[in-house]
């Protein structure tokens, strides 16, 4: 599954921009220079997890209402779980991690179950009046 889509060029830029930003504020704003980064700006952490702790954290963040940057990151800590660490009896323990592709209305199947909408058409209509107009068309 590749990462989810962003111009690898506006990626770049905005790294570089916060880059920068950072290297100007360092010298006399130490403690302030990381809070004016952008959130896009890769900082490295180490995150250390025990079984459960990993199994709870990688079954929720996967479920199809899951925002998408952060379910491809789950995602792929799981399968590093049982391909590189070589848990792969822990890994399949975890059996409501969901690796289905990204669904494109995430949260309109958990409306559904929850009664929300009885219909795709009821679905489609709030959609479009809370769009606005679409082309051709007038208020």
């Amino acid at each position: 599954m590749a990462a989810p889509a962003t111009s690898p060029h506006a990626r770049i830029a905005s790294s570089k921009r916060s880059a920068s930003l950072f290297d100007a504020l360092d010298t006399d704003f130490h403690h302030q220079a990381p809070y004016a980064v952008a959130l896009a700006y890769r900082i490295r952490f180490v995150m250390q997890l025990n079984a459960r702790s990993a199994m709870h954290m990688l079954e929720l963040r996967t479920t199809p209402q899951g925002h998408p940057a952060y379910r491809w990151v789950a995602q792929q800590m799981h399968e590093r779980i049982a391909q590189e660490a070589g848990h792969h009896a822990v890994a399949e323990l975890m059996a409501y991690v969901d690796h289905e592709p990204e669904p494109e209305l995430e949260r309109l199947d958990a409306e559904r179950r929850a009664g929300h909408w009885a219909t795709a058409a009821e679905a489609t209509e709030a959609a479009k009046s809370m769009s606005g107009p679409t082309e051709g068309e007038s208020e």
